[in-house]
């Protein structure tokens, strides 16, 4: 029978730990080895896919985002996460986090979003000391308003506001998804109009800088980040035939109040 540290060596050995930012907590969040039947994989390790997790008695969670156990200074442990730890190990619930270890991946989380669209081609990885980003060429050329539309309905994220001349024939996508606007500023800054850059996130002074080199820019929300969920549900599936694997996607339903 399937236990918990084969379903963790495997999906570190996929996303290894070594890849994830200093600041990050990937990995083991709470740990007991025992056998597994049910698994639920999820984006967000929050109060909502806890108690969903115990209420339907599931063996492991996997989740992106992690809950910091370890108080730093940018990250200190909050009151509502030392409680979910908390009903983490008194139903010896284990959960394992693959963060920024899988958005740094050749195959993680920029690569599966680029896949996820026939419209791309000549998709690449690249590495920078701010970070990783995918790049892609269009199958065709098209306009910010075909593809921010296009987003707008496959992804049903919460939000998806873009900037830039609507008319602009779009060639290139650069993608760092999650509020990954700082990774995208060299390529900004090297920018021409026939490039789309695609984030979450972001904040007005970003807008502003992108609106200095005249670029492209796509907020497609941070919850474009279920992504995550299909991946590792198709991954593990794939891998261990004797366990049961539910998706649990992250939605926040906002409403534009006028």
């Amino acid at each position: 029978m399937t236990k918990t540290c084969d379903v963790y060596s495997y999906l570190v050995k996929n996303y290894p730990l070594r890849l994830q930012e200093k600041w990050d907590q990937s990995g083991k969040i709470v740990y007991f080895n025992k056998p597994i039947k049910r698994v639920l994989v999820c984006l967000d390790l929050n109060e909502e896919t806890v108690m969903n997790a115990i209420s339907g008695q599931y063996d492991l969670i996997v989740s992106h985002h992690p809950i910091f156990t370890k108080s730093t200074k940018d990250h200190p442990v909050e009151k509502k996460d030392k409680r979910l730890i908390s009903l983490l190990k008194t139903t010896k619930t284990p959960s394992i986090a693959l963060h920024t270890c899988f958005d740094n991946s050749p195959n993680g989380m920029n690569v599966s979003f680029l896949k996820k669209y026939k419209i791309f081609k000549n998709i690449k990885f690249q590495k920078t000391p701010c970070g990783t980003y995918a790049l892609a060429d269009l199958n065709r050329p098209t306009t910010l308003n075909e593809l921010q539309k296009l987003f707008a309905k496959t992804l049903k994220t919460s939000r998806t506001i873009g900037f830039g001349n609507k008319t602009d024939l779009i060639k290139k996508v650069v993608v760092c998804l999650g509020s990954g606007f700082s990774v995208l500023k060299q390529p900004i800054s090297e920018n021409n109009k026939d490039t789309l850059f695609i984030t979450g996130d972001v904040k007005w002074h970003d807008w502003q800088y992108a609106k200095t080199y005249r670029a492209n820019v796509l907020d497609i929300g941070h919850d474009a980040e279920n992504i995550f969920v299909g991946v590792i549900t198709n991954l593990l599936t794939n891998k261990f035939k004797d366990i049961a694997f539910t998706e649990y996607p992250s939605k926040l339903d906002l409403t534009i109040i006028k």
